[in-house]
């Protein structure tokens, strides 16, 4: 029993002294302990910031001739390109006698008869007269079969 009660007591000494000496290493580490460096400094710099100016003249110089020519188109003109703009943009048109479809390289509206030539062409006259079309001159138009 005395071992044992010496036992116990020997383990509870072996634990303080343990406890003891980790309390002894913390306080020492505390104390040894260096001051972290200091982080550097930047100064900061300053950059200029270059602003584009044009001088005085510059600016006061109002050209009085671009290049363009201002031009007055004529009614019928007007009237023509209109007309150009609303069959454009009511392409594909495909009738009994002929079909149109366009020709973005060439600019020119390809108008494909069905049937006899001379009768699809006769018809295709009528319907251009017939849904406002007049003023495009038929050399816009080329012909195919």
């Amino acid at each position: 029993m005395i071992t044992k009660l010496l036992g116990k007591k020997v383990i509870v000494f072996l634990i303080l002294l343990a406890l003891l000496a980790v309390i002894l290493v913390v306080i020492s580490f505390i104390n040894n302990r260096q001051p972290l460096p200091e982080e550097p400094t930047i100064t900061p710099r300053v950059t200029p910031v270059l602003t584009p100016q044009l001088p005085d003249e510059v600016n006061a110089i109002i050209p009085g001739f671009t290049g363009a020519r201002d031009e007055e188109f004529s009614k019928t003109k007007k009237d023509e390109i209109d007309q150009r703009i609303t069959l454009r943009e009511s392409l594909p048109i495909t009738e009994e006698q002929f079909s149109i479809s366009i020709d973005y390289a060439k600019d020119r509206f390809i108008v494909t008869l069905i049937g006899a030539e001379a009768s699809a062409r006769a018809k295709f006259i009528q319907w251009i007269s017939d849904n406002n079309y007049e003023n495009i001159p038929l050399g816009e138009f080329v012909f195919t079969q």
